[in-house]
């Protein structure tokens, strides 16, 4: 049997319609996108949260600041190295936080078997929770699956940075080579330059002069000179 709908029901319906439409402004647009986040392990922003955007910011200028990109790719690539480096910690926190609550539902869900020892019982319990930091489940399979993934991305993009610096700074020396000579910035000297006297050809050379024989005394007093020569013996 089919059933009519009043006009007035329909007028309702369009009145009820116009009241809630949606978030207007910008601030509620993200909030509104952001309702279905889980984890914040996977997007390329949208899916990132408010702390989060602002942390990849800070990162970004800090790294930026130690590396000194010298073009646009670096820079791409360091925001990629600061977005990695944000999720990969929030990889580590969501895995621990994650066991720690199996580790205390284990330990607190754990009955000691009849007649234990409190020695024995308490030996059971830590087992328990030591059996509980492993988490089969599907959820933590993908944790540690988005953690090795964001490790992996990080250490690419650390290397495609020095790669890339690397190529840039080989270009800047080849452009400086090819240079004319005329160009290049001349090199300054902090040492006085000292004229250099030329050497002239047939000019006199002065030849020391000989001593003067030293007189010797015989045992009758009598002086007389002995000549010595300087020099080797031909």
């Amino acid at each position: 049997m089919m059933t009519t709908t009043s006009e007035a029901r329909i007028n309702a319906n369009r009145q009820n319609a116009t009241r809630s439409t949606g978030p207007k402004t910008t601030e509620g647009k993200e909030r509104s996108r952001q309702n279905s986040l889980k984890h914040g392990l996977t997007g390329a922003g949208v899916v990132v949260p408010q702390e989060d955007a602002a942390e990849i910011e800070r990162r970004f200028e800090t790294i930026s600041n130690e590396l000194r990109p010298s073009g646009e790719i670096s820079s791409l690539l360091i925001r990629r190295v600061a977005t990695l480096s944000v999720r990969l910690e929030r990889s580590v926190l969501q895995e621990t936080a994650a066991l720690s609550e199996r580790v205390r539902q284990a330990e607190a869900a754990f009955e000691a078997p009849e007649g234990a020892s409190p020695t024995q019982t308490e030996m059971l319990r830590a087992e328990a929770g030591h059996r509980a930091l492993f988490d089969p489940s599907k959820d933590a399979a993908n944790a540690r699956k988005y953690e090795a993934a964001a490790e992996r991305g990080l250490f690419r993009a650390l290397k495609e940075i020095r790669q890339v610096e690397k190529e840039a700074k080989a270009a800047a020396e080849s452009e400086l080579l090819l240079e004319p000579y005329d160009e290049r910035p001349a090199l300054g000297s902090f040492l006085p330059v000292e004229p250099i006297e030329p050497i002239l050809p047939n000019r006199p050379v002065a030849t020391p002069s000989r001593p003067a024989p030293t007189p010797v005394v015989s045992p009758s007093n009598q002086a007389f000179e002995v000549p010595i020569t300087i020099g080797r013996p031909r």
